[in-house]
C-alpha cells in the first residue's frame, strides 16, 4: 500500500484512537494516570467472568495479523479481539476444565494457548487459537482442543519459546517445584522431568540462555521465584535438573515473580509480602545476574505507593508492573547497572486507595506490536491501555517527491537525557539522525542513505552512559518516488538539506510556493514568477519542512 507525503503528518497525529486520554492526571475523570491513556474498559460480565479476572496474555494471528487478548477469569479463559483497541470484541469463553478458581495462568506457544489453574484436577488445557479468526457470531462457548493430565492443580506456567518446553510450577508433583512438559508436539504433550530440590516454586522465567555468562550460553535455565529464595536451575538435562545457585536478600517477604532486563545482565523481582510484613512502600528488587553461579543482590527501588507489587514484565527499557491497588506502573530500567530505577508513567486501575491488600491489577501484557498494554483488575474487569512515553509513526513513507525522508518523534516521558539518534536493523548505508534530545518534546528524525521499503527497522536513542531505548517502525514507498520526480522534472528543491537558502526549480510558472512546518502551520509563501525561485530560510528554526507547489510536495531539512 502506498501513501502520499502528507501521510507523514497524518501518521503523527493518528495515535489518539483512545476514548479516554490522560488529561490533567486523570483518564475518564476517575483514573489517575501519567503518560498512559485508556482505550477501553470492559466489566467482568462483558468478558464472560462471573467472579474475577487474573492473568492476561496476548497473541497475534499469523493469518490475519489480528491482535487478541487471552484473559484468565475465575470460570475459564476469555478471548477478546483487541485489534481495534477502542472497540474490542469479546469472542467467547473456554470454560475451566473442572471448577472455578481465583487463580489461572496462561501463555501461548505458536498457535496454541496453554492454561493451568489452582482448581483441583484441572491439569493443562490446550486451545487452538486459530479458531478466533473464524468467529463470526460472538460470543462462542469454546471447547478445549487437547488436555494434559500429568498434574492436577498448578499455580503458574512458563514456556521456553526456543526449546518448546513448558514449566508448570506449584503443582501437586515434584514438591511443588518444576514440572517439565515437552510441548514440541503441541497437542500431545509429555512429561520430560521435574525439579524438587529447592521445594515449592511460585513462578519462574525459563529460557534458552544467550546472556553475558558464557558458561551457560546455549543451555536451558530456569530462574525460580521460590517464595523464600531466588533460585537458578540448570534444566538442560530434563531428567537430571541441578541447582546452579540460590540467594535471598534483606527484609524478604515472599519471592513472587520477576523478569530479565533486555541485556540479560539483571533480574528485577516483585516481592509480594514485603509491603505488608515490613510496612514499606512498593519495592522492586534488583539482582546482578551476569554470573549465574554467583548472582548478587543490588538493592531495591522504592516507589511512593504503599500497594503490593505482583507481576512485572520488561519491554526494551520499560518495566510494566501490575501493583495491585496502585495500578500499572512503568519504570525506566536504563540505569539498572547503577541500581537506579525511575517511574516514568502509570495508570491506576484501582483509584479508591493504595492499601497493601490483594485486589486491583493482577497482571499485564505489554508485548503486542501495536503498543497497547492489556491489564486486569481482579474484581472490576479488563483494561486496554495506550502508553505515550514515546510516540512515533508505525509506518513512515519514503522516496516521496523529495530528496530527504524523515518523520517526527515525540518524547513525553522523562527519559535519561541527553539522547542521540541512530538506526539499527537496516543496511549499513541507511542512517537516522537528528538533534541531540535534551528533554521531552518533539524532534525531527532525518532518514538518509536511500531508504527503501522495509519492515521492522529500529530507531535507537542512546544515552551518554551507553544504554539504549529502541523502537520499531516500518517504511513504505510513496506514490511519487524520487525517480519519478526526476523523470517528470516538475519540482526540484536544492540544496537539501540547507541552512541559508533553498532554490525551487519548476517547469510551471505561476501559482504559489508555500512552506509548512511539520505541525501543518504555513511559515512562508511566495509567487512563482520564474523557473527558479529562491527562498531565504536562515531564520527558520532547525527541523523538517514541506514545500508545496503545483500539486507537488517536497520535504526538506533546515540545518
Amino acid at each position: 500500500m502506498k501513501k502520499a507525503l502528507l501521510a507523514i503528518s497524518l501518521l503523527i497525529s493518528s495515535y489518539s484512537y483512545s476514548q479516554f486520554p490522560c488529561v490533567d492526571g486523570l483518564a475518564a475523570g476517575i483514573y489517575p494516570c501519567d503518560h498512559v491513556e485508556l482505550a477501553k474498559f470492559m466489566a467482568l460480565n462483558e468478558v464472560g467472568a462471573d467472579g474475577n479476572t487474573n492473568d492476561v496474555w496476548g497473541w497475534v494471528s499469523p493469518n490475519t495479523g489480528k491482535e487478541y487478548a487471552l484473559l484468565g477469569v475465575n470460570n475459564g479463559t476469555s478471548f477478546i479481539d483487541v485489534t481495534d483497541p477502542a472497540n474490542p470484541v469479546y469472542l467467547g469463553l473456554l470454560p475451566t476444565h473442572t471448577i472455578a478458581s481465583l487463580w489461572r495462568d496462561l501463555e501461548s506457544f505458536g498457535k496454541y494457548c496453554y492454561i493451568g489453574s489452582e482448581a483441583p484436577g484441572h491439569g493443562l488445557q490446550i486451545f487452538d487459537l486459530l479458531q478466533l479468526d473464524d468467529v463470526t457470531n460472538p460470543p462462542v462457548l469454546f471447547d478445549e482442543t487437547a488436555h494434559y493430565d500429568g498434574f492436577g492443580n498448578s499455580h503458574t506456567i512458563n514456556i521456553d519459546q526456543a526449546s518448546g518446553y513448558l514449566y508448570a510450577m506449584g503443582t501437586n508433583t515434584f514438591s511443588g517445584g518444576l514440572h517439565i512438559v515437552d510441548i514440541n508436539d503441541p497437542l500431545n504433550p509429555t512429561i520430560a522431568g521435574g525439579f524438587s530440590q529447592d521445594g515449592y516454586t511460585h513462578d519462574g522465567y525459563a529460557l534458552s540462555y544467550n546472556g553475558p555468562d558464557e558458561d551457560w550460553v546455549g543451555k536451558e535455565v530456569v530462574v525460580g521465584c521460590n517464595a523464600d529464595a531466588l533460585t537458578f536451575i540448570d534444566v538442560n538435562d530434563k531428567s537430571d535438573c541441578q541447582m546452579i545457585s540460590t540467594l535471598d536478600y534483606p527484609e524478604l517477604g515472599y519471592v513472587h515473580q520477576g523478569w530479565f532486563t533486555k541485556d540479560f545482565k539483571y533480574f528485577l523481582l516483585d516481592d509480594e509480602l514485603d509491603e505488608q510484613d515490613f510496612t514499606v512502600n512498593t519495592r522492586t528488587h534488583m539482582f546482578d545476574v551476569q554470573d549465574l553461579d554467583n548472582p548478587v543482590y543490588m538493592g531495591y527501588y522504592q516507589g511512593e505507593s504503599t500497594s503490593i507489587d505482583h507481576n512485572l514484565y520488561i519491554k526494551d527499557q520499560f518495566v510494566f508492573e501490575s501493583n495491585y491497588r496502585s495500578g500499572v506502573r512503568i519504570l525506566d530500567a536504563s540505569r539498572t547497572s547503577q541500581s537506579i530505577l525511575n517511574e516514568i508513567g502509570f495508570f491506576d486501575l484501582f483509584p479508591n486507595n493504595d492499601f497493601a491488600l490483594f485486589s486491583g491489577t493482577w497482571s499485564n501484557y505489554p508485548f503486542l506490536p501495536s503498543g497497547i498494554v492489556l491489564a486486569t483488575s481482579m474484581y472490576d474487569g479488563f483494561f486496554i491501555l495506550k502508553p505515550h512515553l514515546v510516540d512515533l509513526p508505525a509506518v513512515v513513507p519514503v522516496q516521496c517527491d523529495t530528496q530527504v525522508n524523515g518523520f517526527q518523534i515525540t518524547i513525553n516521558a522523562d527519559l535519561q537525557f541527553p539522547l542521540t539518534i541512530s538506526a539499527a536493523d537496516v543496511p549499513e548505508e541507511w542512517t537516522a539522525s537528528g538533534p541531540v534530545i535534551n528533554g521531552p518534546g518533539t524532534y525531527d528524525v532525518v532518514l538518509g542513505g536511500g531508504w527503501d521499503a522495509i519492515n521492522d527497522a529500529t530507531l535507537v536513542l542512546t544515552t551518554n552512559f551507553g544504554s539504549t531505548y529502541e523502537f520499531q517502525f516500518s517504511t513504505e514507498l510513496c506514490e511519487n518516488t524520487v525517480a519519478e520526480l526526476n523523470e517528470n522534472n516538475s519540482l526540484i528543491v536544492f540544496p537539501n538539506p540547507s541552512n541559508e537558502r533553498v532554490f525551487i526549480d519548476s517547469k510551471i510558472i505561476g501559482g504559489r510556493i508555500e512552506v509548512f512546518d511539520m505541525t501543518g502551520r504555513m511559515v512562508d509563501s511566495t509567487r512563482i514568477s520564474n523557473a527558479r525561485t529562491e527562498i531565504n530560510i536562515s531564520e527558520y528554526p532547525q527541523g523538517l519542512y514541506i514545500i508545496k507547489a503545483n500539486n507537488q510536495s517536497v520535504l526538506f531539512e533546515k540545518l
